[in-house]
């Protein structure tokens, strides 16, 4: 079948007669894993050709976080479970009522700022580049400040919203898959951990919420076991459901915790994954407060492509790769490894722009 035009289908809407409603025991044209399958390809395509979240000319419909990315959950809804809203959704436990509200919330927001670029004449356009991002600020009315130009104001608005969108497909996405999986018992791993389908999951939600080095530790198992795709959308629900008390003013004063986040720093090739994830699951800003204002922060310059933060990981990622000897940086990996204590340097580069979120730099 062509899924194209499938997708094209689920898309339809009545005009006039009478409705005909779809049977849910009629059989699908491709199974639903491969429908699934599909379109988290597709996402992977579109995410290859727009790079990554924070691009600062960022394109509204394709780009990370952008409206693909809302029509995709509502594609899968309605293919999978026969329902375009996110009703069946919430009722099998595969979206919260909150992401549901957080999602209109942030589809709104892009719909808007997508209406007015069209507005100003930019029609057959979806991406935001600096010229229209300075119309688009006055539009929205917002003001330059002496450390926060409008259009940096503007950016960092649009920013929080499709940094959301982005999460909650992920998360909502493999919940699908999930559903959509034969079922498979987990099988442990460790004391504490068990894989289920590959990805990791928890044999004790509880006594992991009271672990004082957690969540830490959980992403050292994840660093130190490549094997391991990813964590299960259950643990990824269970951690965000308690990360204001994984991350609270108590275990960012305890010395063993800072330990074990210190311990993930100090893997030198193997950081940013980690690093990426904790900053998507919203713990890196609750860990470190000055990392919220640096989110989705713009800059407004010639020197840079992305956000402030994720300019920050950028920097993570390329310290990684300067683990793997390069012919155009001979001496990096060797002085990289050498380093005595490479936990510092991943620090310094994690906070190395961290001024710029109290009208500042480096």
């Amino acid at each position: 079948a062509d899924i194209d035009l499938l997708t094209s289908l689920l898309e339809n809407r009545q005009l006039a007669g009478e409705a005909l409603p779809i049977d849910p025991a009629r059989p699908p044209l491709i199974s639903k894993i491969a429908y699934i399958r599909h379109k988290q390809q597709e996402q992977r395509a579109r995410d290859a050709k727009q790079e990554r979240l924070g691009q600062l000319e960022p394109n509204l419909k394709n780009g990370v976080g952008g409206l693909r990315d809302y029509q995709m959950l509502t594609w899968l809804s309605a293919y999978c479970y026969h329902d375009r809203s996110h009703a069946s959704l919430i009722a099998k436990n595969l979206m919260t009522p909150g992401e549901s509200a957080g999602l209109h919330e942030s589809r709104d927001a892009l719909w808007r700022i997508r209406f007015a670029l069209h507005l100003g004449g930019a029609r057959q356009k979806n991406t935001l580049d600096f010229e229209q991002q300075k119309r688009l600020a006055a539009t929205f009315g917002y003001r330059d400040q002496r450390h926060n130009l409008a259009i940096e104001q503007l950016m960092q608005h649009y920013y929080q919203h499709s940094m959301r969108i982005r999460r909650i497909n992920q998360r909502v996405v493999s919940h699908i898959e999930a559903d959509h999986q034969p079922p498979q018992p987990a099988v442990p791993l460790t004391r504490d951990y068990a894989s289920q389908h590959g990805k990791l999951t928890l044999r004790d939600p509880a006594s992991f919420t009271q672990n004082p080095n957690q969540p830490w530790e959980l992403f050292q198992y994840l660093q130190q076991n490549p094997t391991i795709r990813e964590p299960h959308p259950d643990l990824v629900r269970h951690i965000r459901r308690h990360r204001d008390s994984l991350t609270n003013i108590a275990r960012r004063r305890d010395a063993d915790n800072r330990r074990a986040f210190l311990a993930l720093l100090a893997q030198p090739g193997n950081v940013h994954p980690q690093l990426a994830r904790i900053h998507q699951y919203g713990l890196l800003y609750r860990y470190i407060p000055a990392f919220a204002h640096i989110t989705g922060r713009m800059q407004y310059d010639l020197f840079h492509q992305y956000t402030v933060d994720q300019h920050t990981l950028k920097l993570i990622e390329t310290l990684d790769r300067m683990v793997r000897p390069d012919p155009a940086y001979p001496e990096a990996a060797a002085l990289l490894a050498n380093h005595k204590n490479p936990a510092l340097l991943y620090l310094a580069a994690l906070f190395h722009d961290i001024g710029k979120g109290y009208d500042g730099d480096h």
